[in-house]
């Protein structure tokens, strides 16, 4: 949602609403993960991306209705992988996408949500086999790092949801992995608690400089591979 989030608000500063989409649940490896949004403005642009092409067609259609005035929407779509790889993603699956007017009238709290959002000085990211093999995986870790740079701050959160097959390890996260220390989620009740507790201190931990942390010619090499 980042990556809109000046979209959004040049409408919302302009009084202008918008119908934004977002992807609240998948299942199977959905082009993307929950979280991602796309907006529909009132001028007909669509900005942003819930599926990498596969349904945004659909959703601007519901966007234009729910900017006409209807009710929010809760959207189920199936992709199939053929459909997936027409766009070039390499398989399909099932997302729920939220549909909603975004305005002053109907969410006046935004200002200050963007505004903890651009505070905001750590990424959390929570990896799973789906999404590690994924193209979206890259995508999310150029940015991260990227952001990473250009703030010079070392804080990226891995949070491991299962155990990662090695061959869905693609060359930047196995960098990130052998660089710092990563949370592991266990079925195990007692470890899900320390999981927790140990998220909530490293979100809190001041952030590092990469100036005082540079990285080796091989692992340079690394982050080039794309």
């Amino acid at each position: 949602m980042r990556e809109i989030l000046a979209d959004i608000m040049a409408a919302y500063e302009a009084d202008e609403p918008v119908a934004m989409a977002t992807v609240v649940r998948t299942w199977r490896s959905a082009p993307r993960p929950a979280g991602a949004s796309m907006i529909v403005t009132q001028g007909g642009e669509a900005v942003g991306s819930v599926s990498g092409g596969c349904v945004e067609g659909a959703l601007y259609d519901v966007g234009q209705e729910v900017l006409a005035g209807g009710p929010t929407r809760l959207e189920t779509y199936g992709v199939s992988d053929d459909d997936a790889f027409a766009v070039g993603l390499t398989c399909g699956g099932i997302l729920d996408v939220f549909v909603e007017q975004v305005s002053p009238q109907t969410w006046p709290e935004l200002p200050g949500i963007v505004a903890s959002v651009e505070r905001s000085r750590t990424t959390l990211m929570l990896v799973t086999n789906a999404f590690a093999k994924s193209e979206w995986c890259m995508y999310e870790l150029f940015m991260a790092q990227h952001q990473l740079i250009a703030a010079d701050n070392d804080s990226v959160v891995l949070a491991l949801m299962e155990d990662i097959e090695p061959m869905n390890l693609n060359p930047r996260l196995r960098l990130l992995l052998q660089r710092r220390v990563h949370l592991q989620w266990t079925d195990d009740a007692a470890g899900q608690r320390l999981f927790w507790e140990r998220l909530k201190t490293m979100l809190r931990a001041p952030v590092q400089s990469l100036i005082h942390a540079p990285i080796s010619e091989e692992e340079t090499r690394a982050l080039l591979v794309r």
